[in-house]
């Protein structure tokens, strides 16, 4: 949420798609524009292994949602004053199109599945398809109408499975369903905490003790529940009265399930921990964009230091560097915790190589794994031989299939 500036303060950015949504969104909300223009996110993508595990995983994601806006409310400012909000950010959600956000109480039927997802968002208003590389208003219509070919005919267009991608990436629930679930309810917050979001989530959706537990304190939540939790939280935040207490009861007990779950991980002696961030996107030979070796996310000295006592042998990175590399024009942008070594250009890379003997892998190519969902594999790591060297370099060949957990 940027804390200081107007809604006329910002220009437009200049793309054919934010035209549409800009001369739409007035019509079915008051809010949309401020939403688009003033506010920011962090989104997490969790996977699933199954439609079975997806329902179980949407429902208890829908029941948190609010409880996770609360813990992460981070934009209290409006145009420099303190506003009577916690997440001002999550109320111009609130007042943005009630067609294609919110909870989505349909996750909670028993007859709950994939078909009815895709019934939900056949039945959302379009924004949009593309032609010839130009966006074509389908705002008057749904993707219902446009399969069945209730448009007009001036159009002269048939439906594709792009238009299908395209369209249900302009859905914004609060939790939303595609090759992997995407929450979307957290107030984006700074650099050093960005990796706090999706620890908190996966460390109670991956662990069977994490989840009873964790279903065991939504158990009996109704939809009207849920709708307060939802409706409060922007302006309380944790104060939010719910039940016999706060929100902030709650998300202690969550707190300490989240940890533990992440401390039953399991990563065990000897293995080699591959990080995959997404930063290879933007790799480019030659480095005309000079982004990718400019800045990067990496691995922080206590997190180094974690990956030490489980005595993992090896850790790669989609980076040119194991250690993160902020922004040149923000230096703030990022800082390493207390304890690291001072004045050390590449503090963690110096403790994995001279002080616990773990070796680096960097330039990795895991976006394949990553989208297969290989989290386990047997890898093989082939060096040069070569005397006197600090380094070689790898072609690391990962064997595995998709987890089912």
């Amino acid at each position: 949420m940027e804390p200081s500036l107007s809604l006329d303060d910002f220009p437009w950015m200049p793309k054919q798609r934010y035209s549409i949504m800009k001369k739409y969104m007035p019509k079915v909300g008051t809010l949309g524009h401020h939403m688009m223009k003033r506010t920011c996110t962090n989104q997490v993508n969790l996977d699933y292994h199954s439609e079975e595990d997806m329902i179980a995983k949407y429902r208890l994601m829908l029941n948190l949602e609010g409880i996770a806006t609360a813990i992460f409310a981070n934009s209290p400012f409006d145009q420099k004053e303190v506003s009577k909000y916690k997440s001002l950010r999550s109320h111009f959600w609130h007042h943005t199109d009630k067609d294609r956000t919110g909870l989505l109480p349909f996750v909670f039927d028993k007859d709950f599945n994939f078909e009815k997802y895709a019934e939900y968002a056949l039945d959302v208003p379009m924004y949009f398809v593309i032609r010839n590389h130009k966006y074509i208003d389908m705002t008057d219509y749904t993707f219902r109408d446009f399969m069945k070919n209730n448009i007009s005919k001036d159009l002269n267009i048939e439906p594709t499975i792009e238009d299908w991608i395209n369209h249900l990436s302009t859905l914004f629930p609060q939790v939303r369903l595609k090759q992997f679930l995407e929450i979307r309810s957290m107030d984006a917050c700074s650099w050093d905490l960005i990796c706090s979001q999706p620890a908190f989530w996966i460390g109670i959706l991956y662990n069977d003790e994490a989840i009873n537990k964790t279903n065991e304190i939504v158990e009996g939540w109704t939809q009207n529940d849920r709708n307060l939790i939802n409706s409060l939280v922007p302006k309380e935040g944790l104060q939010t009265k719910f039940k016999n207490g706060i929100l902030l009861d709650i998300a202690q007990k969550l707190f300490e399930i989240s940890k533990s779950g992440l401390e039953k991980r399991g990563i065990l002696k000897g293995d080699v921990i591959m990080i995959y961030s997404g930063w290879s996107d933007f790799y480019k030979d030659p480095d005309t964009t000079k982004i990718y070796y400019s800045t990067a996310p990496g691995i922080s000295y206590d997190a180094a230091e974690f990956l030490a006592s489980k005595e993992v042998v090896a850790v790669g990175l989609d980076t040119c560097c194991v250690d993160a590399r902020p922004d040149p024009n923000n230096p703030d942008s990022f800082k390493q915790p207390e304890g690291t070594p001072q004045n050390q250009t590449f503090p963690v890379h110096d403790y994995f190589l001279t002080k616990v003997g773990i070796h680096t892998l960097e330039n990795l190519n895991l976006k394949k794994l990553a989208n297969e969902s290989v989290y386990e594999s047997c890898t093989m790591i082939l060096p040069l031989k070569s005397k006197g060297s600090a380094g070689s370099p790898i072609r690391p060949v990962a064997i595995g299939r998709a987890s089912k957990k």
